[in-house]
């Protein structure tokens, strides 16, 4: 399916889609949606593709991606967590349109490593 750029909806158009590559294109918008798993542990990619992963430190991970988008994204994240520990959460840092910075804590405020993360995203600007 070859991409167009986009235009305005009308009235009766019929919505078309191809997903590639972590990608939906159609022929009235194109939407880059990026998903991905990391592992806590050691920020190793787990699932997903168009980004990398790095844990800097205890609970600091950057999410680079390739390419960059075209605005500063929407980055949405949560916290994967097994057992009855303490509650972690979760916040963004730093977001350019090449990177975001992705920060772990516990409900007392200490950095701290999840069994992993889940995150989605997407330019906001569409």
């Amino acid at each position: 399916m070859a991409w167009t750029a986009p235009r305005a909806a009308n009235v009766g158009d019929v919505f078309t889609a191809a997903w590639y590559n972590g990608e939906i294109r159609d022929n009235l918008l194109f939407l880059r949606l990026l998903k991905g798993r990391i592992r806590g542990s050691d920020g190793v990619v787990l699932a997903g593709a168009g980004f990398t992963a790095a844990r800097n430190s205890v609970g600091d991970y950057t999410i680079t991606f390739s390419p960059a988008f075209a605005n500063i994204p929407v980055v949405l994240v949560t916290v994967a967590q097994t057992g009855a520990g303490s509650p972690l959460f979760a916040l963004t840092y730093a977001a350019t349109a090449a990177s975001v910075g992705i920060n772990v804590f516990t409900n007392a405020g200490a950095a701290s490593d999840p069994v992993g993360f889940h995150f989605l995203a997407t330019d906001p600007s569409l």
